[in-house]
């Protein structure tokens, strides 16, 4: 096993002198954090999007049924990619991050991860109010190339800001 800077923390890296390999880690740290939050956002996506074809449309139990499968594999994946992102920042905190950087990746709350109504129907009443997860308004490069799901959401989105 190779032992990384993030798992020795900030002052045992500075009394080894290697603060530039942490340095280097904790870069690669933030890249696997944008990674991982696109990779949520596209999930997030296509949970929605399951929502609103599959589950809703479903007329027998059999496609219920696979509807609901599809939906709780979406899940899964979500799941995943949630605990990376978390174990990254965890390491960014172990890397001393500054608290900027720490702000712009905040924690990842279980609430966050749901698909919200508000996402599947912007004009639904008493959806004003309803405000997204932080990472939505981050800006994360190819996050909506040639994604159906992800047009949904983005729309959603903005139609919510307009109203705002």
């Amino acid at each position: 096993a190779i032992t990384l800077p993030s798992t020795l923390g900030h002052a045992r890296c500075e009394a080894l002198n290697i603060q530039q390999l942490a340095a280097q880690e904790l870069k690669l740290r933030e890249g696997q954090a944008n990674d991982t939050l696109h990779q949520i956002r596209i999930c997030l996506g296509q949970k929605s999007f399951l929502f609103r074809t599959s589950i809703h449309s479903a007329r027998s139990q059999h496609n219920k049924t696979r509807a609901w499968r599809d939906v709780n594999a979406v899940d899964c994946t979500l799941q995943h990619h949630a605990r990376v992102y978390s174990k990254a920042r965890k390491a960014m905190v172990s890397l001393g991050a500054s608290e900027a950087l720490l702000n712009h990746y905040k924690v990842l709350r279980q609430e966050d991860l749901k698909v919200s109504t508000a996402v599947a129907d912007p004009n639904m009443r008493g959806q004003r109010a309803t405000t997204m997860a932080w990472f939505w308004t981050m800006d994360i490069r190819r996050d909506a190339e040639g994604q159906a799901w992800m047009e949904e959401c983005e729309e959603s989105s903005l139609a919510r800001e307009q109203l705002q």
